[in-house]
């Protein structure tokens, strides 16, 4: 796979090695902090149905961590960030991190690494920024980005080398504008790839520029080749639902959590589903239930079964658990800023996060809370489950 991806890349024209060495003693070689218990040691020291988990965090106003912890809320790897963080990826094969910067940042940092290893700080390429996720190939050996080529205006997916020091090896167009959120499907080798529709800048800030003309889509691509399989929009009337954000069933049905940036007293639904060869399907529930989320999605997150999807909403204080299979709300949970969320151990159980702190635990009976608000830090956007 490592030697296809090379062979298609090539006209890309990355110098690796130079590339390998300007990342590693570039701007960003500053001198990183953390502890950690290794992948295997956190797991034995999590005895019973305690999970683990990954987020990054906000410690004050100019302090940042990422973070794994358990499911009642002891840290056990923690690394500082220069700024604030979004998303973490988990590399399954050995349970390493890596947290990237929120747009429009160009930092990411590997961390919670096998064998005691240190940190590994590592960042964009000239002319990118990370849009604050990424995935690893099935296998462990790659790690794919989504980034900004602000120059030219459209959306890259980055391709990098977990087995060397996170070195780019190439990248291939995501055929979209503002690529967000992706997934590895269940072959291990397609890419599905939630491509926002958003234009920015980083001279902007996080300015939105062509909300007339933007065009959101869902794409599929070729991991190897970065060939194009799919491609697919919402209607014109709803060219302003950004999609953002995706979850991929056992049986490589992706969810989808939009954010809508037309008119405040519209209500669009703002969660779908998507099988290849078909047209994406919005999931309906009546315009009281949708409008809690104030046409807003801050992450979504599958149960292990694939049967319930959990999407949140910071800014609606709210978070909505769909049954997939019935095409309806089965729950509705008012929480505090709540953002990021994982899948539990059991059927139709969630974790989450919360903008104030707090770390709650909710199966179909509602919700517990395992970490109460904490005034030291707030949780960022999402969460990533390890095991």
């Amino acid at each position: 796979m490592h030697h296809c991806l090379w062979d298609s890349m090539l006209q890309m024209e990355i110098d690796r090695r130079k590339l390998c060495l300007g990342l590693m003693t570039g701007g960003f070689s500053q001198a990183i902090s953390t502890h950690a218990s290794g992948f295997m040691d956190a797991l034995e020291a999590v005895p019973g149905e305690r999970q683990l988990f990954a987020a990054a965090r906000r410690l004050n106003k100019d302090n940042f961590e990422g973070a794994v912890f358990d499911s009642n809320g002891k840290d056990v790897a923690t690394v500082l960030l220069p700024s604030r963080g979004h998303d973490v990826a988990v590399r399954r094969t050995t349970g390493e991190c890596v947290v990237f910067a929120r747009r429009p940042g160009t930092f990411a940092i590997a961390f919670n690494r096998p064998n005691g290893l240190p940190p590994l700080p590592f960042e964009t390429t000239s002319a990118r920024h990370f849009y604050g996720h990424g995935v690893f190939s099935a296998d462990g050996r790659l790690l794919f980005t989504t980034e900004n080529d602000f120059v030219n205006d459209r959306g890259m997916i980055g391709i990098r080398d977990a087995t060397n020091g996170y070195c780019q090896v190439g990248e291939f167009p995501s055929h979209g504008v503002g690529p967000h959120d992706l997934a590895v499907l269940s072959d291990g080798r397609t890419l599905v790839i939630a491509n926002g529709g958003i234009s920015t800048h980083p001279d902007e800030g996080r300015r939105m520029l062509n909300l007339a003309s933007m065009q959101p889509n869902l794409v599929y691509l070729d991991s190897h080749t970065g060939g194009l399989l799919e491609r697919h929009v919402l209607s014109d009337a709803l060219h302003k639902l950004s999609i953002r954000h995706l979850s991929v069933t056992p049986t490589d049905e992706v969810v989808i959590g939009c954010q809508f940036v037309g008119p405040k007293s519209d209500i669009p639904m703002l969660v779908g589903t998507h099988r290849r060869q078909h047209p994406i399907k919005l999931l309906p529930a009546p315009s009281r239930t949708y409008g809690l989320l104030r046409n807003y999605v801050s992450s979504i997150a599958l149960d292990r079964t694939g049967r319930y999807a959990m999407a949140t909403s910071a800014k609606g204080s709210m978070a909505l658990t769909f049954d997939l299979d019935k095409k309806s709300v089965v729950q509705v949970l008012p929480i505090a800023d709540v953002s990021g969320v994982a899948r539990g151990v059991e059927a139709d159980s969630f974790y989450f996060t919360t903008g104030e702190g707090s770390l709650f635990r909710s199966a179909g009976d509602g919700a517990q809370q395992q970490r109460s608000a904490s005034k030291v830090f707030a949780w960022d956007n999402h969460l990533t489950a390890l095991q």
